[in-house]
């Protein structure tokens, strides 16, 4: 008869600090992967004017590239799974957490159903080539414009 008196402990003990291990880990690279998306939403809220929106084209593009790379740094951690260890990981909730970080007057913006480009300030406008890279810069914002509500549309 076997008897639990003489059971070798130590197997037990083994297996349960790989699994705190593995845990920690876990929660480190989800820190990490918090800690970037912060400092994406801090960067996007720093464009803001007196808490308000500027359409100077510097501010507006900041705000969408701040986004974006937010985005892309969430795919890097998560779509290409790096780390097996995020198995099961909740996209949705990282992407949650950044929202919520961001201005209330940025939320507003992006949940609207269209962006007017022309709105859309620029400093150089004296010639004809500043026009037709002025109106490059407004086709490339609005396309990072739709973009980043794609990325925030479940958000709220």
């Amino acid at each position: 008869m076997f008897c639990l008196c003489e059971f070798d402990h130590s197997l037990l003990i083994a297996i349960l600090a790989v699994v705190a291990t593995l845990l920690c880990v876990r929660y480190q690279i989800f820190t990490m992967i918090n800690t970037q998306l912060s400092e994406k939403a801090r960067e996007c809220n720093q464009f803001l004017t007196n808490n308000q929106l500027s359409f100077e084209a510097r501010k507006i593009s900041g705000i969408v590239t701040s986004i974006i790379t937010a985005q892309r740094l969430l795919d890097h951690h998560i779509k290409f799974k790096k780390y097996h260890i995020l198995v099961l990981i909740n996209r949705q909730s990282f992407i949650d957490q950044f929202y919520l970080q961001l201005h209330t007057t940025i939320h507003d913006w992006i949940k609207r159903n269209e962006f007017d480009k022309s709105s859309i300030i620029f400093e150089n406008t004296d010639s004809d080539i500043s026009v037709k890279i002025n109106n490059e810069i407004r086709n490339t914002i609005a396309r990072q414009y739709n973009d980043s509500r794609e990325f925030l549309k479940d958000s709220n």
